[in-house]
């Protein structure tokens, strides 16, 4: 029998709302899945509303059970999960430095190493215990004794004799056991030996490198690294010939030294026959000429006629330096790492500004005598300190 829908029917059909016909099932997942899924059941909902309202009209005598039985073939929408962007190709592409780049950029091993008590250092200690003993016994205030040491300190760095002055009995002593320390701290820590060695170029540094390190070969005398100058005897340091003829010196690679200066004799209150006569001397010994960088080249072209002129404004107006000064000159260091780990054998007064100025380390105290650090310095691509980490 088929219906008619244009017709009413006499069955009596109790008529029930859409929303009273077809209540939501209650759905039997936890409570957090109930509020993940509540936006896409409300879209879905509706929808449902609209199909039952219209199936009601079309045929308005089946019974509740049967509208529910239609609703179940209607498929639901399914809820939409949130946008996730997965990538066709999930490496992440870095950018990478160049070969050129990643050669350049280096993390260097330093052992920085002050040189053992020398014979000015042993006058320096007298002269400041005995101003210290004067100004208490006067009742100075502490300021006042300070000053009075410190002055006394600069007093016996006149002394002529202690012209590029040599280690103590104490300093080689102090020398000794900076060699076994370092080797210690090495095996300790799992460092790597320093494969180059970097030395000022004056006489206690240069002994204090030939204790520490015996049967190194490779061991470079460096003016870059020197003292601060005072224009004090102490600070004066030998020419390179006097220097390279004591046996213990010639296996030292005094290159660098030679072109650094050709005039070698460097003291600033040597006398004039002195100097002039270490002039000849160091140019009979000079490397050969295609050895030397082009701008010595050029100073040596002139150096005989203007030699004399040279040594006088030397010895009259010696050159000296300012912390200021030396700070900015121990950033010339950083030039110098080539090496994976690298050996410095300086002074104190070089080692506090390189410290407290290069390497960020303001409130680094003195080196003592014979006493060692370690960093690691990181270089970027244009030599440039990135990061120095102390070490020991």
């Amino acid at each position: 029998m088929l219906l008619n829908p244009s017709k009413s029917s006499p069955m009596n059909v109790k008529t029930v709302k859409p929303c009273e016909s077809f209540p939501r099932e209650e759905s039997s997942s936890s409570s957090s899945n109930e509020s993940a899924q509540q936006q896409s059941h409300s879209n879905t909902a509706d929808d449902e509303s609209v199909v039952v309202s219209t199936t009601m009209k079309l045929f308005p005598i089946l019974t509740p059970s049967a509208h529910s039985l239609v609703s179940m073939f209607i498929p639901r929408k399914k809820a939409l999960s949130p946008l996730r962007f997965v990538p066709r190709n999930p490496r992440v592409r870095a950018v990478t430095p160049s070969p050129e780049e990643v050669e350049k950029e280096r993390t260097c091993l330093v052992y920085l190493i002050r040189h053992g008590e020398a014979s000015h250092n042993v006058l320096e200690k007298a002269a400041q215990r005995r101003a210290k003993e004067q100004a208490e016994a006067k009742g100075l205030s502490p300021e006042q004794v300070q000053e009075c040491m410190e002055q006394a300190r600069i007093a016996v760095l006149t002394d002529e004799s202690l012209r590029d002055a040599s280690l103590s009995e104490q300093g080689r002593h102090d020398a000794e056991r900076a060699r076994h320390q370092l080797n210690d701290l090495a095996r300790h820590h799992g460092l790597s030996l320093p494969s180059k060695v970097l030395v000022s170029p004056l006489t206690r540094t240069l002994e204090t490198a030939d204790l520490i390190f015996p049967s190194h070969g490779a061991i470079q005398v460096r003016e870059e690294i020197v003292e601060r100058k005072t224009g004090k005897p102490c600070d004066c340091r030998s020419s390179s010939n006097t220097l390279s003829s004591r046996p213990s010196f010639r296996r030292f690679q005094m290159e660098a030294l030679r072109q650094t200066s050709f005039l070698e004799k460097e003291g600033s209150s040597c006398s004039s026959n002195e100097a002039d006569s270490s002039f000849d001397e160091e140019e009979e010994t000079q490397p050969s000429y295609s050895k030397i960088d082009p701008a010595s080249r050029r100073w040596m072209s002139d150096s005989r006629s203007n030699r004399h002129h040279i040594l006088d404004r030397r010895l009259s107006d010696p050159t000296e330096e300012d912390k200021e000064t030396l700070r900015a000159r121990t950033q010339k260091l950083l030039g110098l790492l080539d090496e994976p780990s690298i050996a410095v054998v300086t002074h104190k007064g070089y080692l506090r500004e390189l410290e407290r100025g290069t390497l960020g380390q303001t409130d680094a105290k003195e080196f003592g005598n014979g006493e060692i650090r370690v960093y690691r310095i990181h270089l970027d691509a244009n030599q440039t300190l990135e990061k120095a980490e102390r070490v020991v």
